[in-house]
């Protein structure tokens, strides 16, 4: 476990914001709160040791496992491709050349490979028979980051590939959390989306704009 300092402004103020008991490893995880109001998982486990927390059988999005979860888990996901498919033709004009990063088993380009002028690949970094982007040149005018965000170790060097795999014109979809959601709120530390520790950050509107704007990202529609 190592601590980290506050991603968006540095600074190595902030306090524990809650303790998070995970049953399954009976371990026991902090989300720290900078001054800046970014939360963030402190300390956190290495970029090696997180590989562990994405075991197929543990982990949905990777999983091929059975019973009632799985399943009501498995038809919500395909309803929300229909509504993925929508908002993505709603903000691209020209026949859409797709990357989904972090897509887990690469169903959501599947589906959208079924479809008129729409070319997908799924990319995965956790997930082993994920195709590799290290040899590949292409550019995609249409990447999707469904819930990745919260995800990634190193958001520099994530930000640095993704230029590098968007079209200048191109456009980002992502989703990630709300920080400061009502279910939140409800749900207090049951909360599905704490996800500890796979989920290193914790972004509200602010601090997920931020980031973008850091990036040199312009912010179309929320």
């Amino acid at each position: 476990m190592q601590k980290v300092n506050c991603f968006l402004c540095h600074s190595t103020q902030n306090k524990t914001l809650i303790k998070i008991s995970r049953q399954i490893s009976n371990e026991t995880f902090s989300i720290s709160q900078c001054e800046c109001g970014f939360s963030f998982l402190n300390p956190r486990p290495s970029e090696e040791e997180l590989s562990k927390y994405y075991t197929e059988e543990e982990y949905y999005p990777h999983s091929k496992g059975r019973g009632i979860f799985y399943r009501l888990y498995s038809v919500a996901r395909k309803i929300t491709y229909h509504w993925k498919l929508r908002v993505i033709r709603k903000y691209t004009d020209e026949d859409i050349d797709h990357l989904d990063y972090g897509s887990g088993d690469g169903s959501f380009s599947k589906f959208l490979n079924s479809k008129k002028n729409i070319s997908s690949l799924s990319y995965d970094p956790y997930f082993n028979n994920s195709r590799s982007l290290e040899t590949s040149e292409k550019k995609y005018n249409t990447i999707t980051l469904w819930h990745v965000l919260e995800h990634i170790y190193d958001l520099n060097n994530f930000f640095e590939e993704l230029n590098d795999l968007l079209t200048n014109n191109g456009k980002i979809f992502l989703a990630v959390p709300n920080f400061n959601s009502l279910e939140k709120k409800y749900f207090n530390e049951d909360w599905a989306a704490y996800d500890l520790p796979r989920h290193l950050y914790h972004f509200n509107h602010k601090t997920l704009d931020r980031l973008l704007e850091l990036k040199g990202y312009k912010i179309i529609k929320r």
